[in-house]
């Protein structure tokens, strides 16, 4: 556990039994000083807490979400007694690691591993149900502090238990789905980007891609919002249908009104 930092909900840091055997199968990846991994949770989208634009300040969404993520991980992981600063900064918990598994599906192109995280010390194959079924990912998604965010191919034996317990935490309006808005509309123009990060809450994945499209704005302010998403977010492709189309084409922003027409797991975005 890394105190005096500021965990988010859908990535953690892992140290390897066989580091240098890790780093012979995944050449890409980038350790940290202390030999760990950062390792983004495959599968999952969770509030941010400091979404960094190289020359723009960090930008966040609404407080507690993405602490609340952050916690449901700790906890499902068995972190106990975790306390936290006014701003977000874990200050104290324990133990200070705990044993438990990590599956790597591939290496994003920042040189960060992609996988489950367990704390079961089980050696299943990292595609097999068992696998998902003791992770942290989809415990998350059961728990409502969390979206579904898919980049390449999903493996397909997972795909039901997924959909089930995405459902049943929207049902029952656990976590995130109790204020979530992304599909019921929200303002949006670049006045209306304060109002965004400190009481919306929408799927971190369009966040992000906003943020983006704000900076862009800001530097080319005679450009519209979908324009300026389109050249940050290109083609996707929708689940169901197998279709591909521009990611702007699943929005709807009229009379300052912004709309993402499709659930979050019915897009799938390039590796």
């Amino acid at each position: 556990m890394a105190v005096n930092t500021a965990p988010d909900g859908d990535t953690l840091q892992f140290m390897p039994d066989s580091g240098t055997q890790t780093q012979m199968i995944w050449g890409r990846l980038r350790w940290s000083s202390g030999r760990s991994l950062t390792v983004r949770l495959y599968g999952i989208d969770a509030p941010e807490i400091h979404y960094h634009r190289r020359g723009y300040p960090v930008v966040r969404q609404p407080y507690p979400w993405g602490e609340s993520a952050a916690q449901y991980l700790l906890r499902f992981l068995g972190f106990q007694g975790c306390q936290y600063s006014i701003g977000g900064r874990l200050v104290e918990g324990y133990p200070s690691r705990i044993p438990g598994m990590l599956g790597l599906m591939q290496c994003d192109r920042h040189g960060r591993a992609v996988g489950l995280a367990s704390r079961e010390t089980l050696r299943a194959t990292t595609s097999s149900i068992a696998a998902w079924e003791n992770s942290a990912n989809l415990h998350l998604i059961r728990s409502g502090a969390v979206w579904p965010l898919f980049h390449g191919a999903f493996p397909s034996i997972w795909m039901p238990s997924l959909l089930q317990a995405l459902h049943e935490a929207r049902l029952a309006k656990r976590g995130i789905w109790r204020d979530e808005i992304t599909h019921k509309g929200f303002p949006y123009n670049p006045k209306d980007w304060p109002l965004l990060q400190q009481t919306l809450l929408i799927w971190p994945f369009l966040f992000r891609r906003l943020a983006d499209a704000q900076a862009r704005i800001l530097k080319y302010p005679n450009t519209s919002l979908l324009w300026q998403l389109g050249q940050v977010t290109s083609r996707v492709t929708l689940r169901s249908s197998n279709c591909s189309v521009r990611f702007t084409d699943l929005i709807d922003h009229s009379q300052h009104y912004l709309q993402l027409l499709v659930a979050p797991e019915e897009i799938i975005f390039s590796s």
